[in-house]
């Protein structure tokens, strides 16, 4: 038997308060309650963990400026020019569409169009060693 389940019968069958409930099974009042108005609702659905996502996202980047920024870079990339995030941004906001770089460099790593940039660990060994100095003795 699930969790919510246990809660959910300790209230319907037992007959005990949320209180009690919550004090039983070390889980607050407001849970008890609101599984307890979820079965009530839903039936036995209610004894299976919901969904934390969003059921949209309204902020989102719309599709047509996503594509447009991802069509931007691969013709900036082709022409050998600057493809970075603000170039785009800039180009976009010539066209009317206002984004931010942050954006532009969520939706050009999201569709894998950026390489990800060398972390301080890997730039310290990409490095050639120094002339004279034993690599070893460099950290």
């Amino acid at each position: 038997m699930a969790k919510y389940e246990v809660l959910i019968k300790a209230v319907t069958v037992q007959g005990l308060s949320y209180r009690q409930v919550a004090a039983r099974y070390g889980v607050s009042k407001s849970l008890v309650h609101k599984l307890h108005r979820r079965w009530l609702a839903e039936g036995d659905g209610a004894f299976e963990p919901q969904s934390r996502r969003p059921r949209s996202s309204p902020n989102r980047t719309p599709e047509t400026v996503r594509s447009r920024i991802i069509v931007l870079r691969d013709e900036l990339v082709a022409d050998g020019l600057d493809a970075g995030a603000d170039t785009i941004t800039e180009m976009l906001t010539r066209e009317g569409i206002t984004t931010s770089r942050a954006s532009v460099w969520r939706i050009l790593t999201g569709a894998g169009r950026v390489a990800t940039p060398p972390t301080a660990t890997n730039a310290k060994t990409d490095k050639p060693p120094k002339p004279g100095v034993h690599p070893s003795a460099m950290s």
